[in-house]
């Protein structure tokens, strides 16, 4: 009887051992992309501005794997020029992922990733365009939504290249 209790209390704390190896570093990017993401959204809007949604992701966002990446994104609508909103966002740097968080993610190359990732860009949704904006980033669809406003942007901030570790969303 003592043997089977003594198997279960093991068997239990391997189960909760691997239970933390697994999440704990989900948990942590998890923080790393709201930090990062807070802020974009954090940025007061321009004036006749409203926005439409907000999204932040986490994980390999691109091509290639084995890395780790943040994005922020904001969808808006406004009255303003596209030169106008260009230039509401154009001067504006933000911090890296690995500068604005307690938790630091470390690069996943011995080069430092990108010097530009700080930087905000603004993408046009022009109408009857053949792209839309899913998973992260734009996929090429053969619905064209002729319904779309003609002053409808995505604002965006993305920071990549970061060692993923045990997060497996990242592989």
């Amino acid at each position: 009887m003592k043997i089977i209790k003594l198997i279960i209390i093991v068997i239990t704390l391997l189960i909760l051992a691997i239970g933390v190896l697994v999440f704990t570093p989900i948990v942590i990017n998890n923080i790393i992309c709201n930090d990062f993401s807070r802020q974009l959204f954090a940025i007061p809007l321009p004036p006749q501005t409203s926005i439409i949604s907000t999204e932040k992701y986490v994980g390999n966002l691109g091509p290639t794997g084995n890395h780790l990446d943040f994005r922020a994104v904001l969808e808006i609508e406004t009255s303003l020029s596209e030169q106008e909103i260009l230039a509401y966002y154009a001067d504006i740097l933000l911090k890296p992922a690995n500068e604005v968080s307690l938790f630091k993610p470390k690069p996943a190359f011995f080069d430092e990733p990108d010097g530009h990732r700080d930087m905000i860009q603004v993408i046009v949704i022009r109408k009857n365009q053949s792209q839309r904006w899913r998973y992260g980033g734009y996929v090429e669809t053969d619905i064209i939504d002729s319904n779309i406003s003609d002053k409808l942007y995505i604002v965006q901030i993305f920071d990549n290249m970061y060692d993923p570790g045990w997060d497996m969303r990242a592989h």
